[in-house]
């Protein structure tokens, strides 16, 4: 597996993303976690609020789902993961709500968080991150944002109680790739998608983070001023 970060402030004084990328090799393979959260800029600390979704999916990443992936079959672990997952998400907000409380302001974050396992993948997502799935020379999107006709997000992890994710399970293709971003990186770069992202023409780290960065500067020049993060896998 190859795969590229791209991480840019863009024209904020702070940025509210935060991405974690882990891979652990164990007895039945390897197991791979990736995610990028975008803290909500209308409301307080969005930096608080995505680094410690990060930082605490990080941690459940290396005790719960690695433990599964070494002891649990599949046809039993992506339910039990869900579930799993479930509680985390509504612990993640029970904490972002008493610290909320505690400064009297509200703070939340999106999250797009991905699973890699044997030939299966699991995909959690809140919010208005995205994740595109490419194999040969296509790429698409699998995520809907969860956004009103304003823009405004109408889910995400944070103080103003519990709203679960939606999931999604499926097989790895051979030679696919996936990219995970926040919405500062796709909803100008995404029509660069398909001529720059092809899974053929991506054939090292190297390349795709390029790659990533030419997106990254024509949605500067095209006007975007929000943060931008990216992760791309390829395998």
């Amino acid at each position: 597996m190859i795969h590229a970060i791209y991480w840019n402030i863009g024209q904020r004084t702070v940025n509210q993303d935060s991405i974690s990328l882990q891979q652990v090799l164990c007895r039945k393979g390897r197991v791979t976690m990736a995610l990028v959260a975008d803290g909500i800029g209308g409301l307080a600390e969005g930096e608080t609020a995505s680094g410690y979704v990060a930082e605490e999916l990080t941690d459940w990443f290396y005790k719960e789902a690695v433990c599964y992936h070494a002891n649990i079959g599949f046809k039993r672990k992506h339910r039990e993961l869900i579930r799993s997952l479930n509680r985390k998400v509504h612990q993640m907000g029970e904490q972002l709500k008493q610290y909320g409380e505690q400064k009297q302001m509200q703070l939340g974050t999106t999250c797009v968080c991905l699973l890699l396992y044997e030939k299966y993948f699991l995909l959690m997502h809140i919010g208005d991150c995205n994740v595109y799935y490419g194999k040969g020379k296509t790429i698409k999107r699998l995520t809907e944002p969860h956004v009103e006709r304003n823009g405004a997000v109408n889910k995400c992890i944070g103080s103003m109680g519990f709203y679960e994710p939606d999931y999604f399970i499926g097989k790895v293709a051979r030679h696919g790739s996936m990219l995970l971003c926040s919405d500062g990186f796709w909803k100008q770069g995404e029509k660069h998608f398909k001529g720059m992202l092809r899974p053929k023409d991506m054939q090292d780290s190297k390349g795709m983070e390029r790659r990533l960065k030419l997106i990254g500067e024509k949605n500067l020049q095209e006007g975007t001023k929000d943060n931008q993060s990216a992760v791309y896998l390829s395998w």
